[in-house]
């Protein structure tokens, strides 16, 4: 035992930093808790964020959303599936994940993942008050690697979903006001906000007579939304509202509407899911993709591009490049991956489409099957990407 402590002390921070940063993010985890030398030496990598593990392609997580107001100590089912090494690995989502993600010290409440963004998860916690029936929604940002949360404010209302226009700055509220962070909510009932993380309330968008809202995307200071027209079942729209930018003191968020994009039908197909949008962070590219409510009938996507005279409109993609499409109930994403394929959507849903691949080349589909005893029709389903910042 002795030998083996001189032996794990002798080596120096650099090496051990080298080592972590091939591993990917489970290992990496593993390998900070092997002894508190090693421990020592990631937590100063990341401290100066000098030793990130290795590039790690998102994780679905997948959560049951049956029995809505629980204890504290009846944690519902938090699973993560997650490709490595080009292959397909079922693994259960690691036990501080489901410990913080899941635990409220508020006696009954409902806890869900609404969206994410890169590393972050977007959490709401639902909790009511037994004396007078009423309830409260509590909404932050958390990263599950280094368990950091930036808290967003409190709204009144059930969310069907949380965009944010980049991750946010866990530290000083200077430093998050300095950020430029915006945060774009869909809830049900139709209802839109916005707001910063160093806002004190959500700035509530006025419904469009006639629209039904279905999903929505931030892209910097633009709010993308679909929407449905309510007469016509088949005719959709994207609407574009500009997020207007405030001095530090005031504390709301504000908002314009500009323009309607008009999405082309899916031919004539009928049975046809509502659009969808994905961005490319890098690029800064809105995806808007339409699917037949049978996934095997498969996809069209759609890329926003503007016209000389600066108007835009919707133009298919029939090539992504090196980039992949990530698709679930929660959060879309557009990855930069060379190793996956080209022209791939990777699609998990808790309809009967499930979970699989779908290759824009030649329209093919390539079905991921779960385990036997596994149920996934009663699951959410949510991308992100773990990271320790």
């Amino acid at each position: 035992m002795g030998e083996k402590e001189r032996w794990s002390q002798g080596l120096a921070d650099d090496i051990l930093q080298l080592i972590a940063q091939r591993l990917y993010i489970s290992d990496y985890l593993v390998f900070r808790q092997v002894c508190p030398n090693w421990r020592a030496a990631v937590d100063r990598g990341l401290a100066t964020r000098s030793c990130p593990p290795a590039p790690q392609l998102p994780w679905l997580l997948l959560h049951n959303f049956y029995g809505l107001w629980t204890s504290p100590g009846n944690q519902y089912s938090l699973d993560a599936l997650y490709i490595e090494r080009h292959q397909y690995s079922f693994r259960r989502a690691p036990t501080s994940f489901r410990s913080e993600i899941m635990s409220s010290p508020v006696s009954y409440s409902f806890r869900y993942c609404v969206g994410s963004i890169e590393s972050w998860l977007i959490v709401a916690i639902y909790q009511r008050c037994r004396k007078n029936n009423s309830s409260t929604v509590v909404n932050f940002f958390f990263n599950p690697v280094s368990r950091a949360r930036v808290m967003l404010p409190s709204k009144d209302s059930f969310l069907m979903k949380i965009v944010a226009s980049s991750p946010p700055a866990p530290t000083t509220r200077l430093q998050q006001k300095q950020h430029n962070c915006f945060v774009a909510a869909l809830s049900y009932g139709n209802r839109l906000g916005i707001c910063r993380p160093t806002d004190t309330s959500w700035t509530v968008i006025e419904t469009i007579d006639g629209l039904d809202y279905k999903d929505i995307e931030i892209i910097d200071q633009k709010l993308y939304v679909v929407c449905r027209e309510k007469l016509r079942d088949n005719k959709y729209y994207v609407l574009e509202f500009d997020i207007l930018s405030e001095d530090d003191n005031v504390t709301r968020a504000k908002y314009n509407c500009r323009l309607c994009i008009d999405i082309p039908n899916f031919s004539v197909l009928n049975s046809i899911l509502y659009p969808c949008l994905a961005k490319d962070s890098a690029s800064k590219e809105l995806f808007i993709i339409r699917s037949r409510s049978l996934i095997r009938k498969g996809f069209r996507v759609y890329k926003m591009e503007s016209k000389t005279d600066g108007e835009p409109s919707c133009k298919e993609a029939t090539d992504l490049g090196d980039r992949t499409l990530f698709l679930s109930n929660k959060s879309n994403k557009v990855i930069n991956d060379k190793t996956l394929g080209k022209n791939c959507i990777y699609f998990a849903y808790d309809l009967e489409g499930g979970f699989g691949v779908y290759s824009l080349a030649d329209r093919s589909i390539k079905r991921v099957y779960f385990p036997t005893d596994y149920s996934f029709s009663s699951r959410e389903t949510i991308w992100f990407t773990p990271h320790p910042w």
